[in-house]
């Protein structure tokens, strides 16, 4: 006689509360990246696509789960959502911090870019983002997937090695700018909260 089906009960029983987060963390087996891991169909799975699929259904095609809370071993339904392999890079944790940060060092530099576009090269976005010259049009391309309406770019000007660095157009919607704003008074205020605790 085969082993019996596990059952969303019999996973939640191996879960713990965050009731600061809200995560409903799974205590069982991890694997290597920190996933549950969980028996489903007599497979071992990762634990956040197996609590999908017992709520949601099927995971759609072209997608995986990401996790809102950036919690691997979350395993909160309401904190799981289908994004495809792009859209879910995209929203890591460190690359939106990273990207979140060469925005306000751009708004800090360039006030005016909230209301009109600046011309910049590819050496001065190397010098103020710390990336690489080569690398800058494939920053710039992730930051318009992130924030589609509301950071603009063009090329102006191929760069040519030895000779002249490539040229930039780019803007940054007020709504954007008023979030990076909002978020880092936010930051600020949970800090001033800590220190005075």
């Amino acid at each position: 006689m085969g082993r019996k089906p596990n059952c969303l009960e019999n996973i939640l029983s191996r879960t713990i509360r965050d009731e600061e987060s809200g995560c409903l963390l799974y205590t069982g087996a991890v694997n290597e990246k920190g996933y549950p891991r969980i028996s489903s169909q007599g497979k071992m799975r990762i634990g956040s696509d197996v609590v999908y699929e017992m709520w949601y259904g099927a995971i759609p095609d072209g997608c995986e789960i990401d996790h809102t809370c950036y919690n691997r071993r979350c395993i909160e339904r309401t904190h799981l959502r289908p994004l495809t392999h792009k859209e879910n890079i995209i929203r890591t944790e460190r690359y939106e911090t990273l990207r979140n940060l060469r925005l306000h060092i751009l708004l800090a530099m360039y006030p005016q870019i909230e209301f009109f576009p600046i011309t910049i090269t590819s050496v001065e976005l190397r010098n103020l983002w710390g990336c690489q010259s080569y690398n800058v049009a494939k920053v710039l391309h992730t930051m318009t997937d992130a924030y589609p309406a509301e950071f603009v770019w063009r090329p102006l000007r191929k760069g040519r090695q030895g000779r002249k660095p490539a040229l930039f157009e780019i803007q940054i919607a007020s709504s954007l700018a008023d979030k990076l704003l909002n978020e880092e008074e936010e930051v600020f205020t949970s800090v001033v909260e800590t220190l005075v605790a």
